[in-house]
């Protein structure tokens, strides 16, 4: 049994822990208490919690989240509400705390928000997945909606499917913090009641909105990453911000407002355009991984270290260092992954080769690297079978590389030589016969590798030439000797 301290915490987890709901957790935790959820989970849990404790929430390293909302077959642990109302209410004025934790919301009732806060009270989440199950459902309006004095930090956070604002203040003041985070999908309405957006504040409160290092993709380029029905009393500090919104970042605010060091050169696009970041999957749930493959040191998208108030916070969304010079958002930028193809087979190879066989395919990748050894010499013995199907020749005759090599290659030929080398000894292919040479392009698989952003097409291809003569072929395929000249 835990303690609620922060070396012995309250355990939630489907077996062995004191409690098998976070629910049930906050509801017994005390002011000061520390609340882990650990171990991996085969279901996720659908509650609707009340806060009424100051505590502090975080993962383990099993359960917490991995860069992108849960999806069938994901072990990390879910709070998915799916009743209508508020995923989690804020009852307590003192601070909650919320680290490494996927939230949905998945509902279409009426004013639906993650986080319902009425009290005035500090809210921190840090590393958090948070957004709703539906793109555009004009019920689900705001991640943190407050009516009070609220401070709210969300740090290395990652937003998808937002209605309406991030954070809502109406008629609230206080200060908000954004700081290294992802949003996609945000602001549907640019009309509801000024309030869309990363931040919407139809109030007038005293609220200063501190925003530094931080990519946001909204619903529609007009909309603003932030609105404001008034001027009064609202101070804005926005640094290193790429958006595709076309409009100022925040909308009637002081001319005072600092909007130091933001990229115009560079945007968050759903597509492979030049000088832009994109995202590895724009179908719900969102993997936004950012990638640049060619343009992030061209277009200089980078931040420093400090900016809007705010520091920069030593890892990313995924526990990755951060280093100089630092990527914008929640994700570090996936480093440019690439494969090269080295060996024996890449030189002058013929089908006479491929029968007898002995020929290796080293592969050497940049970027990532092999998973380690399982079942497999690669992975699992399935993800060593992804890694042998991904070298394919263009076309497919009947006893050519296809059919004769790719699928009947055992995968004990390959092995992980090191991190970043896997050598492929290709074996003794005897029904290899080919009457035109053959390409053979390697397409390596995610299921291969480490971190695994996407497919890599290796470099250079490499071909395979038929041997040409009548002896030749009756000498292979009938194992008999022909002698000339007797």
């Amino acid at each position: 049994m835990g303690t609620g301290t922060t070396g012995d915490p309250w355990v939630v987890a489907q077996s062995g822990g004191d409690y098998t709901t976070l629910s049930d957790a906050i509801d017994s935790a005390l002011d000061g208490e520390f609340i882990e959820i650990q171990g991996t989970w085969s279901s996720r849990e659908n509650t609707r919690i009340t806060v009424a404790s100051a505590v502090t929430v975080r993962c383990d390293s099993d359960s917490k989240q991995i860069g992108r909302a849960w999806k069938t077959g994901d072990t990390h642990y879910q709070h998915r509400s799916t009743s209508a109302g508020h995923s989690f209410t804020i009852t307590d004025t003192g601070a909650f705390t919320i680290e490494d934790v996927d939230i949905i919301l998945d509902h279409t009732g009426v004013s639906d928000e993650i986080f319902r806060n009425n009290v005035a009270n500090t809210f921190v989440a840090k590393r958090c997945v948070l957004g709703f199950g539906v793109a555009g459902g004009t019920d689900q309006q705001d991640l943190l909606y407050t009516e009070a004095v609220t401070n709210v930090t969300f740090e290395n956070c990652m937003f998808y499917n937002v209605y309406r604002g991030v954070i809502d203040f109406l008629n609230a003041s206080g200060t908000v913090n954004i700081n290294s985070c992802t949003a996609y999908e945000i602001g549907f309405d640019a009309s509801t009641g000024g309030r869309s957006g990363l931040v919407g504040k139809n109030s007038t409160g005293t609220t200063t909105i501190n925003i530094f290092n931080t990519l946001v993709f909204m619903q529609g380029t007009s909309f603003p990453v932030c609105t404001n029905s008034t001027a009064s009393g609202t101070t804005a500090n926005i640094e290193r911000l790429v958006t595709n919104s076309t409009t100022a970042p925040v909308v009637t605010v002081p001319s005072t407002t600092s909007y130091a060091g933001n990229v115009s050169s560079a945007t968050i696009n759903a597509t492979d355009t030049s000088g832009n970041y994109i995202v590895t999957s724009i179908t719900s749930p969102y993997d936004l991984t950012l990638l640049d493959s060619a343009n992030n040191a061209a277009i200089g998208a980078h931040s420093d270290g400090t900016g809007g108030g705010l520091t920069m916070p030593s890892t990313d969304i995924l526990g990755t260092t951060r280093s100089a010079p630092y990527d914008i958002g929640a994700f570090t930028v996936a480093a440019s992954t690439t494969s090269v193809l080295t060996g024996t087979i890449t030189a002058s190879v013929t089908e006479d080769d491929i029968t007898t066989g002995g020929k290796t395919l080293i592969i050497t990748i940049t970027g990532d690297t092999w998973k380690a050894a399982g079942t497999g010499p690669i992975g699992s013995t399935a993800d060593t079978q992804a890694l042998i199907d991904g070298f394919s020749a263009a076309s497919s005759p009947t006893n050519g590389w296809n059919n004769e090599v790719r699928d009947k290659a055992a995968t004990t030929e390959v092995v992980r030589t090191s991190a970043t080398v896997a050598t492929w000894t290709v074996a003794a292919q005897a029904g290899y016969d080919i009457t035109a040479q053959e390409t053979i392009t390697g397409t390596i698989p995610v299921a291969a590798l480490t971190t695994g952003a996407g497919t890599i097409v290796s470099t250079p291809t490499f071909t395979i030439d038929p041997v040409s003569g009548f002896q030749t072929a009756w000498a292979r395929n009938s194992n008999t000797v022909i002698q000339v000249g007797m």
